[in-house]
């Protein structure tokens, strides 16, 4: 159950023993994981690395006053998000899902098989969305080169026309 191409992963958490517990399970599925002590922190990490996929306590807040989770899915729309926090809350879970996180797991119910479930869910839908961006791309060339071909015909048959009509009595 391991993806094509793992990819990079950030976490961020400021629970030290939180982030080297996740970050080691992350590794043994394959991953290449960094990890962030806080938001402000995490917020730059990822936008240097482009990770794949970003988890962790994303619903602090930057120095800025911005949400991390907002700021993150506004600068990185591409990347997979999986909050993890430490309350149980229905309104913080729903509030994450509507912002765009992938998943919202809870911090004292987390293990390695829940983790590995919604991490590789994340970066099925991260190759999905990649694969989704390809192919547009192919269709928008291909789409293009059609227009020119068809533009090319035109020539063709406008050309043909005056011909026949010049071979007319």
């Amino acid at each position: 159950m391991r993806p094509a191409s793992p990819g990079l992963i950030l976490v961020i958490d400021a629970d030290l023993v939180q982030r080297e517990r996740v970050t080691a399970w992350l590794q043994l599925d394959g991953f290449t994981v960094y990890g962030a002590a806080n938001a402000d922190e995490g917020f730059e990490l990822a936008r240097n690395l482009k990770p794949s996929l970003i988890l962790g306590n994303l619903v602090l807040a930057l120095a800025n006053g911005s949400q991390l989770l907002r700021a993150l899915l506004h600068e990185l729309p591409e990347t997979a998000v999986i909050v993890i926090s430490e309350t149980a809350s229905l309104d913080e879970a729903v509030n994450a899902l509507q912002e765009g996180a992938s998943d919202f797991l809870i911090k004292s119910l987390l293990n390695d098989d829940i983790l590995r479930v919604s991490v590789h869910r994340a970066m099925e839908r991260f190759s999905l969305r990649q694969e989704n961006q390809r192919v547009r791309q192919e269709l928008e060339q291909t789409n293009a080169r059609l227009a020119q071909s068809l533009q090319l015909l035109e020539m063709d048959q406008r050309a043909g026309r005056k011909v026949q009509r010049r071979m007319l009595p």
